[in-house]
């Protein structure tokens, strides 16, 4: 099981209110998403990763790992927008000829870069805050009560159950290599990669044709009919909440930031 849903069913925070915990995580992303504010993205960011680690109990040091697995995609989409190429130096404010093309930036592309780089960060710790601490099924509960399609719904559980079987399938085939010795050397470790990786695609098929078989000799009709937790709602966490985003509005007018245009 991924650490990540070994916390969510673990976490301090794993009995609050599913819907709580959904509707505090998308309305924060949306305050995100609406205002073009730099001081807001950190304060979301540090704020979240408080909530997230103190509150719930997830480790900090987990966390800033899970932090730095988009961290790559991330940087790559910053720095095409803060540097650019031309033939002309005077459309930079700091440049580096190459040949006969300047690579720069401008102030403004670096701040825009910079502006965006915190606000996926903050958009990412609202995402993170949900799924470290609220389960699979609590998450499809609160998709069913607010009415989505059930088809969608049904897809998103066949998918999270098989991302499990994918990654249980592949260190099954991993240790069984290193047992073997397939990856003493870079000609042995890539040619043990690629069985690996034609390997994990046949056991995921034969396991799609045992769950589908499964699934029609229980008469599946297009919809998973499972047992469904009671959970009851806090007044402390929804004026906690209501603090929190007053918060989020409070230092958007103290910075004057609007809307993005």
């Amino acid at each position: 099981m991924l650490s990540i849903d070994t916390y969510a069913y673990t976490n301090r925070l794993k009995k609050a209110h599913p819907m709580e915990k959904t509707a505090f995580s998308l309305v924060t992303l949306g305050i995100c998403l609406a205002y073009a504010d730099a001081g807001l993205y950190i304060f979301v960011v540090f704020s979240m990763m408080g909530i997230t680690s103190g509150f719930a109990g997830i480790p900090l040091r987990f966390y800033l790992k899970t932090l730095a697995f988009p961290l790559p995609f991330v940087l790559l989409g910053v720095l095409t927008i803060i540097f650019n190429f031309s033939r002309n130096p005077a459309s930079f404010d700091v440049k580096l000829r190459v040949f006969s093309v300047y690579i720069g930036t401008t102030e403004q592309s670096a701040i825009e870069g910079l502006t965006i780089f915190l606000r996926t960060y903050a958009c990412v710790s609202c995402l993170y805050f949900l799924s470290l601490t609220t389960p699979i099924v609590d998450i499809v509960w609160v998709m069913r009560k607010l009415k989505i399609p059930t088809v969608f719904v049904e897809i998103l559980s066949i998918i999270y159950r098989f991302i499990f079987e994918l990654l249980d399938t592949a260190l099954l085939i991993k240790t069984s290599q290193e047992a073997r010795l397939g990856y003493t050397d870079f000609k042995k470790a890539y040619k043990s990669l690629g069985l690996l990786i034609s390997n994990l695609f046949i056991k995921t098929f034969e396991n799609y044709k045992s769950l589908t078989t499964a699934m029609e000799s229980r008469l599946y009709s297009g919809n998973l009919p499972v047992l469904e937790e009671r959970f009851d709602f806090s007044i402390r966490t929804m004026l906690l909440m209501a603090a929190y985003v007053a918060a989020l509005f409070l230092l958007i007018s103290i910075d004057g930031m609007g809307p993005p245009g």
